[in-house]
């Protein structure tokens, strides 16, 4: 297949997994044809590193935000809102790291995640909603991520008091239930808030029926494409080119996402080609709304 100049629109190389060969892992995924990197911070503890990165690889665009999944830390019990000071030291470093990079920073990975036990729903969605109103503020891009609570997400990215200029919903393949019935999101609508999805890996696996038929009908000019490396590996469905997979044992890598597009155009069933140009139309845009 033709290599085409791809962005990894989601990937997390601050990840310890890529301590010992992080050089390797982005030459892998150059000469896959993947030339830009979009890596999202997960806490506070990864914030410096990823913007070291970013510093290291110019073609690596950081995203800086607290995960769902890593604010219980943060408060100082189940009831509490978190302390404040890590919102402002969010802002410190977005406005610092964006003058430095000469580039705008985003926002995330954040969101809200219903399947993680325990849980605290109130703190995530106090958390969430904060970095929203910071992503307003600065008129930044946010990185989402949803398991199991898009409803919820569409419903605070909603509310009056948050105006983001693009939004991307990470590793899609979203939907929820209604009284045992899969109701599938309004996909325009989301669009129309300046929403974009982006897939992984996950639709290589013929088992993952909900992001398989996600990648089909979400509009084709909102469709991006990512690894979320080192997570959401091909498993089953390696790709018969993958490189180093069993020496890493169960890793991603952003090399995948050549052969994310490759499943992508055969579920949409038009040539890669068109494709991939519709894609790299939908980067520029993206990348252009902030």
């Amino acid at each position: 297949m033709t290599h085409f100049g791809l962005t990894d629109c989601h990937c997390h190389l601050q990840d310890s997994r890529f301590d010992s060969d992080l050089p390797e892992v982005m030459e892998r995924a150059e000469r896959a044809g993947v030339c830009r990197f979009v890596c999202n911070a997960s806490a506070p503890s990864d914030w410096d590193k990823t913007v070291q990165i970013a510093r290291d690889y110019h073609n690596v665009l950081p995203y800086l935000g607290l995960h769902p999944m890593y604010v219980e830390p943060l408060a100082a019990s189940p009831c509490d809102a978190p302390d404040g000071s890590w919102l402002d030291r969010l802002e410190e470093m977005i406005i610092n790291t964006s003058r430095e990079l000469a580039q705008p920073v985003g926002i995330g990975e954040i969101g809200l995640d219903h399947y993680v036990m325990p849980r605290n729903d109130a703190l995530q969605e106090s958390v969430f909603h904060e970095q929203l109103l910071l992503a307003t503020r600065l008129g930044r891009a946010v990185m989402l991520h949803s398991r199991h609570a898009l409803d919820r997400v569409i419903k605070i990215l909603s509310e009056k008091d948050v105006e983001l200029p693009v939004f991307l919903l990470h590793g899609f393949g979203s939907s929820t239930e209604r009284g045992g019935r899969i109701v599938w999101p309004d996909y325009r609508r989301i669009a129309a808030m300046g929403g974009y999805f982006s897939f992984s890996a996950n639709i290589l696996k013929t088992h993952h029926k909900k992001a398989r038929l996600a990648a089909t009908i979400v509009p084709l000019d909102r469709v991006l494409l990512e690894s979320d490396a080192p997570d959401m590996p091909p498993n089953e469905a390696v790709p018969e080119n993958w490189v180093n997979y069993t020496k890493y044992g169960n890793r991603n890598e952003p090399a995948i996402v050549p052969a994310v597009l490759a499943e992508l155009y055969k579920l949409r069933n038009m040539p890669v080609d068109e494709l991939a140009a519709v894609i790299a139309d939908n980067e520029a845009t993206f990348f252009k709304k902030w």
